[in-house]
């Protein structure tokens, strides 16, 4: 029988709604996860144990909250009044925010429990924090959501938020082996959030199952679920991208094959297609935005508190601060270009399933990971869903991912659904080839 962290957050939710549960228990027992393994995980930048629990006992539980009495974990970049926002660094370990960040405040009003500050990246960037994987010990969560990735592997937490610039939620959700959704650009005010590169930033979420980030998405919207999606199969695309060489190709390709194994039991329709020539440069066009973007949001930082920032950060910001304007705007241009012609690419698809990591993640000191096959879709602005797939010898998980054009959210998310369950059903099957 599973476990009440193992439910779906709708059975948690109704659990709750019908009085088998309440959300001091299922506070509890998160606070008793958290307990066994939160020294070794360090998943939490700040948690107030009591103040959790006086929010679980003045949880209403109402019908029409669809969220009432879950936990989610706040990403330290993210304001919220019941910790310090400290963005990874020394600088604002004391900042206080007057007023949570619209995410956190729209997820109250669900009913949902806010529950602690998870770890960040240094200012959401490649400087790691104390988190570690909690597959292996001795290897990155990734980053920059860093601990928020890490507390729903665990099993702290159904539902934490995280941020997206390059590949802050789908690198560490393919490292964690949970899911990671992040929503169109613009999708969900990033108020309240300390920008790193406004072009790119998002906020997202991580969750347990495809399942339960469509609910939150749902919840978040307001809205039913289109029942339209319901009447067919989706179609879905399969693209190795450009950048394929630069990660383990045979690992990548076993992925896609024990993808599509599962696509085919369930008759989904699926096809190989190739990006077009144009998208090649879009990992350089996402870095030459990004960079001088960061040199611009964290100017002010550099220039008060320079001997506070890490000298990976420091370089980052003077390598932003070299970028011409006008190379900036022209990157911006054709990023710009190629967003546009996404749709006519995906025409007659529901998703298209791409690598998220060149590999399963690496050991803490060779930093958290290589964004690189994010980059581009950071840059094109739509939705991203990173879903576990294989799982290695080590226990290390490896995931894929799947896209969508800009605010294709709902037929992404729906889509993903088919995807999970299309490796569910391969890994059940006897001559499985799995683990390679």
């Amino acid at each position: 029988m599973k476990q009440g962290n193992e439910l779906a957050i709708a059975v948690q939710v109704r659990q709750m709604q019908t009085r088998k549960r309440t959300p001091r228990e299922v506070v509890d027992e998160a606070l008793s996860r958290i307990k066994d393994r939160e020294s070794e995980i360090g998943a939490f930048a700040h948690l107030d144990a009591e103040a959790v629990r006086r929010r679980a006992d003045e949880c209403p539980i109402d019908r029409s909250l669809p969220l009432a009495g879950i936990p989610v974990g706040v990403k330290d970049n993210i304001d919220g009044v019941d910790g310090p926002t400290t963005c990874g660094s020394s600088i604002y370990r004391a900042r206080m925010a007057p007023i949570d960040a619209p995410i956190v405040s729209a997820l109250q009003r669900l009913g949902a429990i806010p529950f602690g500050k998870t770890v960040c990246t240094e200012f959401a960037t490649f400087t790691a924090g104390k988190t570690r994987n909690p597959h292996q010990l001795e290897h990155t969560p990734g980053g920059s959501s860093s601990g928020s990735a890490a507390a729903v592997a665990a099993g702290f937490l159904p539902l934490a938020l995280g941020t997206q610039t390059a590949g802050s939620i789908v690198r560490p959700a393919s490292y964690c082996g949970v899911v990671g959704f992040k929503p169109s650009r613009g999708r969900y005010s990033p108020g309240g959030v300390k920008l790193l590169a406004h072009s790119f930033d998002t906020v997202g979420w991580f969750t347990r199952t495809v399942s339960d980030a469509r609910y939150v998405q749902s919840a978040l919207r307001g809205e039913l679920e289109d029942g339209r999606l319901a009447s067919r199969l989706p179609v879905i695309g399969l693209c190795r991208t450009p950048w394929w060489s630069q990660g383990d190709m045979a690992l990548m390709d076993q992925a896609f094959k024990f993808l599509t194994r599962g696509l085919k039991a369930f008759g989904i329709g699926h096809r190989w297609l190739d990006a077009p020539p144009e998208h090649a440069a879009l990992v350089e066009h996402h870095g030459t935005v990004m960079r001088y973007e960061v040199a611009q949001s964290l100017g002010a930082e550099y220039g008060q508190f320079r001997e506070e920032l890490s000298p990976s950060l420091r370089a980052l910001i003077e390598e932003g601060q070299a970028v011409r304007a006008s190379a900036y705007m022209q990157a911006c241009e054709a990023i710009d270009r190629e967003s546009a012609m996404l749709s006519s690419w995906m025409h007659g698809l529901d998703a298209v399933v791409v690598p998220a990591v060149p590999s399963p993640a690496p050991r803490l000191e060779l930093g958290t990971g290589d964004p690189v096959f994010c980059r581009p879709w950071s840059a094109l602005g739509g939705p991203a869903v990173a879903f576990p797939v294989l799982t290695m010898p080590s226990g290390l998980p490896f995931g894929l991912q799947a896209v969508a054009p800009r605010y294709d959210d709902e037929r992404l998310l729906w889509a993903a659904q088919w995807l999970e369950r299309a490796v569910s059903n391969s890994a059940s099957q006897p001559t499985t080839p799995i683990h390679p």
